[in-house]
């Protein structure tokens, strides 16, 4: 796995547009799509690039987790929004885990033994196909809202 990831990371550093346009094929097929079930945004003009393959591709939903809180931020301050399709959620590490998150965009927390959810927090149903067909979960998170998976 861990030789993939380094693979696909290496094309993308050094045909970035041979990816996108990969990626833009396989969108075509499909009405969900999540980024990075491991890893994350590794800079800003990656960051740009998925977010214009979002604003390129309107008949399908995205979806992403991310602790670049900062990259996130700075898109959202230079360009205004995110685009209508594409739900970023900021990630958390337990209910004290301190992070900029300026636009209120949508948190997931990882709760640890012994931490209890607020009472407005959603629960992770724990099936992200399931979810993203029934629009619910993650896919259906609104700003300031938070949804919680126990740690696993």
């Amino acid at each position: 796995m861990r030789n993939s990831y380094e693979r696909n990371y290496k094309l993308l550093q050094e045909n970035p547009e041979s990816v996108f346009a990969q990626l833009k094929a396989h969108i075509f097929t499909v009405r969900f799509f999540r980024f990075h079930v491991s890893g994350d945004f590794y800079s800003y003009d990656y960051f740009k690039a998925v977010m214009q393959l979002a604003i390129d591709c309107p008949w399908c939903k995205f979806i992403a987790f991310t602790k670049q809180y900062e990259i996130a931020n700075r898109y959202i301050k230079e360009v205004g929004k995110l685009p209508e399709n594409f739900n970023l959620i900021f990630s958390a590490w337990g209910n004290d885990w301190k992070f900029p998150n300026p636009y209120n965009l949508p948190v997931a927390q990882v709760l640890f033994k012994g931490q209890t959810p607020n009472d407005d927090w959603f629960t992770c149903g724990g099936n992200c196909q399931e979810c993203s067909c029934k629009g619910v979960g993650c896919w259906q998170l609104h700003n300031g809202e938070t949804i919680y998976f126990n740690k696993h």
